[in-house]
């Protein structure tokens, strides 16, 4: 009979009991911790009906820029939050697809005002659920003079009292000429209607030319506020926009103040704040854009900032561009840059400078710069 030697023997024991530590994990003197989970169900607040696809963000209490992850309920409006170590949290809940407001645990407005959420390593800490309320909605019909035709596919859009720089709310309108903006809190709102046609005018509800003197409306949030209705008005040059060589005379150059005021609409997002944190998550926003002439209209973000040789240097934060051969109202998209999105991740706030742009065919570009601050 063969034998072993000792030597040999040892090895063969000390790798097969490695091999066995492998399968079975360490031992419990030098384990690592279980992490902690956080689970829940958001229902809705009037139905009690479980909500599914709602976002549920998790901020480590104290730094609520950032979300530290995310997850969605399931059907049944069930969530799970694994992988949490030892601290307090503070969650929200969003359901952008449907006609919720968003709100954090537990029924809060804000992160300030959130119920921080205690996890320990290898527990679960249950019952954090949360009932969304219904948001408010604004709904009506839209339709062109003199033909009475529906204006379909037209931009709605609503600010809200006393802040009236950056739209909270937009709809498109049907084919049939009727929409319904979702998704606003309780307040007092003024209505624009701006048709992708360029022969028509933009106006304000109740028929007002102007942001400043629209009648202002009131929505209550788990209500509809109907029948806020608007007729587009005829261009005074829509002959020109058109077809610039009607009438036999000059082409009428469009007013240049119509195309800024349309072009400072696109440097922050539509329909929702603007905030460090929500363009992060994203990567960017998406806004909407109408050339009123062809061209190619583009959108730009720069951060100024000091050299240490005493120059200042512009910096690429976000862009995005879109070529409109016809004047529709079209999709925006702006993408933050690989620098935007690292010095997102680590800015409380920001100080940037907007460039909005339409370049035309046969005339001059058309611009506007702004600047502009951001916050977590």
């Amino acid at each position: 009979m063969m034998s072993i030697p000792t030597h040999r023997f040892r090895i063969s024991t000390f790798l097969a009991l490695a091999v066995l530590a492998a399968l079975t994990g360490p031992s419990t003197g030098s384990a690592v911790a279980a992490t902690g989970q956080i689970v829940g169900v958001v229902t809705d607040q009037t139905t009690g009906q479980p909500v599914a696809n709602v976002e549920v963000d998790v901020y480590k209490s104290g730094s609520e820029s950032v979300p530290m992850t995310t997850v969605h309920t399931q059907g049944n409006g069930s969530y799970d939050v694994t992988g949490l170590t030892t601290g307090s949290y503070k969650i929200s809940f969003s359901q952008l697809r449907s006609n919720y407001l968003a709100r954090y645990y537990k029924n809060a407005e804000t992160a300030a005002t959130a119920t921080p959420i205690e996890v320990t390593n290898g527990n679960t800490t249950s019952g954090i659920d949360q009932a969304l309320p219904t948001a408010g909605q604004i709904s009506g019909t839209l339709t062109y003079a003199g033909t009475n035709a529906p204006a379909a596919g037209s931009l709605v859009e609503a600010w809200k009292t006393g802040n009236e720089g950056t739209p909270e709310g937009f709809a498109e309108t049907t084919a049939n000429g009727t929409y319904t903006m979702s998704g606003l809190q309780t307040g007092t709102y003024r209505i624009g209607f701006n048709s992708p046609s360029p022969e028509y005018e933009e106006v304000f509800y109740k028929e007002a030319s102007s942001l400043a003197t629209a009648t202002p409306i009131t929505v209550t949030a788990g209500t509809t506020t109907n029948s806020i209705n608007a007729t587009l008005p005829k261009h005074a040059t829509s002959c020109a926009l058109v077809d610039p060589g009607c009438g036999g005379g000059p082409p009428i150059e469009p007013l240049e103040t119509e195309i800024k005021r349309w072009l400072s609409r696109l440097l922050l997002p539509v329909g929702r704040p603007a905030t460090i944190s929500a363009i992060l998550r994203v990567g960017g926003y998406t806004t909407f854009s109408k050339a009123i002439m062809p061209g190619r209209t583009r959108v730009s973000w720069y951060l100024r900032r000091a050299h240490l040789a005493g120059k200042t240097r512009t910096l690429l934060v976000a862009t995005g561009g879109i070529t409109q051969p016809t004047p529709t109202l079209q999709r925006l998209t702006v993408k933050l840059t690989p620098f935007g999105k690292r010095t997102f991740r680590h800015a409380r706030h920001i100080v940037l400078t907007g460039v909005a742009t339409l370049e035309r065919h046969d005339r001059a570009p058309v611009a506007v710069t702004s600047k502009f601050t951001l916050r977590r």
